[in-house]
């Protein structure tokens, strides 16, 4: 269907890069979208609602989070412009992007992303990532399970950025001029 579509697009993309427009909403079930060892791919909205509606969840993990409906792996100028996204109140971040270069999420709409999500957006071990004049609202709450059973509230963020475990830190991370409800 649609979702297939659009990842054989982005399949598609030549080595020197290019744009994959989006001109309506897409429903995006197991399989996501992967882009990976990629080079200036854009994944663009074009039109008020262009964009993704989750249906399902994807397996598609970056080295710490996950899972996210479209993970950007290990590429380099690439970005995610102008969707909307409605989560559907499954637990799936919109956007992943997991050791890319100069990667960019601009002016996306990303509501309604459930817990166990770890964020709408996700990313660890990027350098020079950008997220900005995006809007991100009514992510989920809920609670984790610690391994002794113990049960403690959490909640899905808005953009989860770096972590702890060597090589999934951030290295000059832009984030700004975002809406978060």
């Amino acid at each position: 269907g649609e979702s297939a579509a659009v990842q054989k697009a982005l399949n598609a993309v030549p080595a020197e890069g290019g744009v994959v427009i989006v001109p309506g909403t897409c429903a995006v079930g197991t399989p996501g979208f992967l882009i990976e060892k990629r080079g200036k791919v854009v994944l663009r909205g074009v039109g008020e609602n262009a964009g993704f509606k989750h249906l399902s969840p994807t397996q598609l993990l970056t080295q710490t989070f996950g899972p996210a409906m479209v993970l950007f792996r290990q590429c380099t100028e690439c970005a995610v412009e102008n969707l909307k996204v409605e989560g559907n109140n499954i637990g799936v971040a919109a956007f992943g992007f997991d050791r890319c270069s100069a990667c960019a999420a601009r002016n996306c709409r990303v509501e309604n992303v459930a817990y166990p999500a770890n964020a709408a957006m996700i990313g660890d071990g990027n350098v020079r990532m950008r997220i900005e004049g995006c809007f991100i609202g009514k992510t989920g709450a809920g609670e984790w399970t610690k391994p002794d059973g113990t049960k403690v509230p959490d909640a899905t963020r808005g953009i989860w950025f770096g972590n702890a475990a060597k090589g999934t830190g951030e290295t000059d991370l832009y984030v700004g001029k975002n809406t978060f409800s």
